[in-house]
């Protein structure tokens, strides 16, 4: 099906046709003709199938009629992280070229003043993330009254999250006339009750059975064979810079990603020692910070993002390559969201998941829940690279082994820093007066 045979207004199906687009995917071809209707939906659908514009386009269609008031939007979209409220707006953006239709961001990591000061003028679409928005309701900032289109988008990652109360406290204060959209890459049985107690009569749509990986992905996994567990992680570091060097051709730019925030920071210090060119993203970083870098990975100013789950899911980077998990995600799930970076807009990826022996659990949850095993290749580190890290360990273990105070020779210790000499004991060299 194509986009010309949908009942669309005039000015977005030129926009639609200026920006290229011309055959749906399968979750749009699915659910937009009854969205546009007005039905309900609940679209069960995984990251790269066209499902941003499944629930944009029925939203721009929806507010041809009526006017913007201030603090009262007419359609609201929650998203569980600050990088997908990017992306989605950049959606918009682009489908509402051809109207005046506007939006605002309600994320963490900006100013409440300049938020504030967009939704006093009046916005046509709001984006949020769900604790933003309620510091605005609190605030008195927007009034949720008006919205005609309320969508949930990634919501198995707000339940994740633990940001599904807060999803259900914002939904009662919509009106009960609204049109609502609920997109999941997975369905549980909380997403089920979301689905039967805030949609009405929705239409359910599932393009995409539960764990489903594209078939456009090669997966590979690396299994560490080290001698300790408090060896792996240095012996990682190795084994990827190994496998960049090995593929460098082949990658024309890669997101690594990492379990903890700390080994984002030491993975990408790492990288840069040996000249990889890299950057890293995380939560903890400032929002102009994460946007700035994203920007210049999108221009290919640098070649490899090394991030935590919070790139997993909402990038939109067509050009990715490669995929490489630096470890197993401890939750089987995020396994598919991560690789679901590679391999899209009918590109081919791959996928790269280092594997340390305290990890097999993890790895074999990630089996059964896509249903197959993966390739496996054993690595064991060579006997040089040992020997260099377990000297560089031993050096730095004797650099913090405290200093005893007096030395075996009966001479006194140097002081260490920040140790003061007592006053009144007797010096060296001098005798004691009583």
């Amino acid at each position: 099906m194509q986009f010309e045979e949908l009942d669309l207004d005039y000015r977005l199906a030129a926009t639609i046709a200026d920006s290229g687009y011309t055959d749906m995917t399968p979750i749009q071809e699915a659910t937009l003709a009854k969205a546009l209707v007005g039905r309900d939906i609940l679209g069960i659908a995984r990251t790269g199938t066209g499902k941003t514009a499944a629930y944009l386009i029925p939203t721009l269609n929806a507010l041809n009629f009526g006017t913007t008031k201030a603090r009262m939007p007419r359609a609201l979209i929650l998203v569980p992280t600050r990088e997908l409220a990017i992306q989605v707006q950049k959606y918009f953006e682009r489908l509402s070229a051809g109207s005046n239709h506007t939006s605002t961001l309600l994320v963490g990591g900006t100013r409440y003043q300049e938020q504030s000061s967009d939704l006093q003028r009046g916005v046509d679409v709001l984006i949020a993330t769900p604790g933003r928005l309620i510091d605005h309701i609190e605030r008195q900032n927007v009034i949720l009254h008006g919205v005609q289109v309320l969508v949930v988008d990634e919501a198995d990652r707000m339940l994740e999250e633990g940001f599904m109360p807060q999803v259900e406290h914002i939904v009662r204060l919509t009106p009960f006339t609204r049109q609502s959209m609920l997109f999941s890459a997975t369905m549980d049985r909380a997403i089920e009750r979301v689905g039967r107690e805030y949609l009405h009569n929705p239409l359910v749509v599932e393009v995409s059975p539960r764990a489903t990986v594209s078939t456009q992905i090669d997966q590979c996994i690396y299994v560490v064979e080290s001698g300790q567990s408090s060896e792996e992680f240095d012996f990682k570091r190795v084994l990827l810079r190994k496998v960049l060097t090995e593929r460098g051709e082949d990658i024309t730019n890669a997101i690594i990603f990492c379990n903890r925030k700390v080994h984002v920071d030491i993975v990408q210090q790492s990288l840069s020692v040996h000249k990889f060119n890299s950057e890293a993203i995380h939560g903890d970083m400032h929002q102009s910070v994460r946007t700035a870098v994203m920007d210049r990975f999108r221009s290919g100013d640098f070649k490899l993002l090394i991030a935590s789950d919070v790139a997993s899911r909402g990038l939109d980077i067509p050009t990715v390559s490669h995929v490489i998990n630096f470890d197993v995600p401890v939750n089987p799930e995020d396994y598919i969201h991560r690789i679901g970076r590679t391999g899209r807009a009918g590109n081919t990826g791959m996928s790269i998941t280092l594997c340390g022996q305290g990890e097999l659990r993890s790895l074999g949850a990630v089996e059964k829940l896509i249903g197959h095993e993966l390739p496996r290749r054993s690595w064991k580190a060579p006997a040089s690279e040992v020997k260099r890290l377990r000297r560089r360990k031993s050096y730095a273990r004797k650099r913090r082994r405290p200093q005893s105070f007096r030395s075996s020779a009966g001479k006194p210790a140097r002081r260490r820093r920040g140790q003061r000499r007592q006053h009144g004991a007797p010096q060296p060299n001098q005798q004691s007066t009583g």
